[in-house]
């Protein structure tokens, strides 16, 4: 792999390893070790995958993960809605361009009358 060519820590390693684990699965199932770290990327390939308009990863196990890391909202879309996506336009000048439009034309969709949700 190449982050161990790269001198990255073992435990290091080991999340990116098990980071696709919970499209597949329950979290009791997952490497317990880690369950936080690995929460945490779950969840964030599910954010980037609302920011980008697309549905690669599996959302069927997201409430037990959002749960492991005891998050008051319980739905993914909201917490992306109400929490990422506020962040990422505020810090929108930090962002790539593309990452830029792409928040743009969120932010219109949002504030169309006739749109509720993403």
């Amino acid at each position: 792999m190449l982050a161990s060519h790269l001198g990255i820590s073992g435990k290091f390693i080991r999340i990116i390893e098990y980071q696709y684990e919970p499209e597949f699965s329950h979290s009791e199932n997952i490497n317990q070790e880690f369950k936080d770290e690995i929460a945490i990327l779950y969840l964030s390939h599910i954010c980037y995958d609302m920011m980008m308009d697309e549905c690669k990863t599996a959302d069927i196990f997201i409430d037990d993960y959002m749960e492991i890391l005891d998050m008051q909202q319980k739905n993914c879309q909201i917490f992306y809605q109400n929490t990422i996506f506020p962040a990422l336009l505020k810090h929108k000048k930090r962002l790539p361009e593309r990452i830029c439009s792409l928040l743009q034309d969120q932010a219109r969709v949002v504030s169309s009358p006739h749109v509720h949700a993403f």
